[in-house]
């Protein structure tokens, strides 16, 4: 993965509040660098925010602390996310998963294939088709179907839309009809687990409509709409409550990786340390006993998670596998090679100081590549369909090492 210095963090964060966020990290640094002495004098296409950090790089040159905060986004997050946990290398080059050499962008890439099945039926000019795709897409990969039709109709465009979703990422758009399947029909609420044991309760709630009378209004009635948990024979809701689920559980890996509790993470660290020496003089393993739901979610899942360090002490490190022992001893390590600070999340918006992005962007890529390499969407589904024996397989089993190499997952 490419880094930077914070005030080349600065240049970036300038240039794509100017506009340039879709070029090349070098591009971007190289326009601030031509317009160094005259920047106060551009007009932005997010005014406000290029202000603001036009003013923090002013203050960088005086040699003052900065204290402003630079933000960098996924790309196209939801794809990204269903990508990297199908291990699919199409959506992977679509949404910087693997480096192609560009920064990628998934809908400008579905626009490219409307445009060849369409030609000249095409009656719209290409900014105007990828603002169309994007809404589209933002929408579909959730699971809506109402949406793309709204915005493209019922004939060619829409069948080109379907066409060029599937293209450029066809296992995260064909994980839509597998997830959409998996309704429970009747059942009151979906439930699944997460790798960190976030328990996830989704109870099915329906509308319904009333006429009411009202005895002191001598009988008069009245129309009432209210909700009710209640079963249904189909759903959509599983589609985008999963994805989202899994973006959540993202959001706070990396706020345990980035803001992290140091005296925990040292103390951790020491006892895996010395329990991976003893064993590698042969002693065994011990019976699992007060880590057992956190072993056993590591099991199902092939993901050591890094919330299991709360409960890790030394009467229980011994219970521990030694792949996730080993897991937990490498990222420890890295944790601690700087100091805790403070991460801003919102959605698949990562906000900190230009001094801690290249942290923010190492775990991201970690996270991603942790879940690309385990068995998480295979459990998910096991869950959904209530079946242990389900089997997924993956598109690849070697996307994680190109996300951990990845210049443009955020950007």
């Amino acid at each position: 993965m490419q880094t930077f210095q914070p005030y080349e963090y600065l240049f970036i964060a300038i240039a794509n509040a100017y506009g340039l966020d879709k070029a090349e990290y070098s591009t971007r640094i190289n326009w601030v660098k031509e317009n160094i002495n005259n920047l106060e004098n551009i007009q932005a296409d997010e005014t406000f925010i290029y202000q603001k950090q036009v003013r923090a790089l002013r203050i960088a040159q005086s040699k003052q602390p900065v204290h402003s905060v630079i933000h960098f986004d996924a790309v196209c997050s939801g794809i990204q996310v269903l990508s990297a946990l199908t291990g699919c290398h199409k959506g992977g080059k679509a949404t910087g998963l693997i480096n192609t050499g560009k920064r990628p962008d998934a809908y400008t890439e579905i626009t490219k294939v409307m445009e060849e099945i369409l030609g000249d039926k095409l009656d719209m000019t290409t900014k105007e088709l990828r603002s169309c795709t994007k809404e589209a897409t933002i929408t579909a990969v959730y699971g809506s179907t109402n949406k793309p039709k709204e915005i493209f109709g019922q004939g060619a465009k829409l069948q080109s839309f379907k066409k060029g979703c599937k293209t450029i990422a066809p296992a995260a758009f064909g994980m839509l009809e597998i997830l959409r399947n998996s309704w429970n029909a009747g059942a009151l609420s979906h439930n699944w687990i997460l790798p960190d044991g976030f328990n996830v309760y989704v109870p099915v709630v329906v509308s319904k409509k009333a006429r009411l009378e009202i005895d002191e209004l001598n009988g008069h009635k009245v129309s009432a709409q209210f909700r009710v948990n209640e079963g249904t024979d189909e759903g959509l809701s599983n589609i985008a409550n999963v994805t989202h689920s899994v973006d959540g559980y993202i959001l706070r890996s990396m706020i345990r990786y980035c803001n992290y509790d140091k005296s925990t993470a040292i103390r951790v660290k020491g006892l895996i340390d010395a329990a991976l020496a003893i064993r590698a003089e042969g002693a065994a393993q011990l019976k699992p006993n007060k880590l057992m739901d956190s072993l056993s979610r590591a099991n199902h899942f092939k993901l050591a998670d890094i919330r299991m360090i709360n409960y890790i002490n030394v009467r229980n490190v011994g219970e521990l596998d030694t792949w996730i022992l080993e897991s937990l001893q490498a990222d420890l390590t890295k944790m601690l090679s700087y100091e805790p600070f403070e991460l801003v999340v919102i959605h698949d918006s990562f906000g900190c100081l230009p001094s801690n992005m290249n942290e923010v962007r190492y775990w991201y890529n970690e996270v991603l590549a942790k879940l690309a390499e385990s068995d998480t969407m295979q459990y998910l589904l096991q869950q959904l369909y209530h079946n242990p024996e389900l089997e997924f397989i993956k598109e690849s089993e070697d996307l994680a090492n190109y996300i951990r190499q990845a210049d443009y997952t955020l950007c």
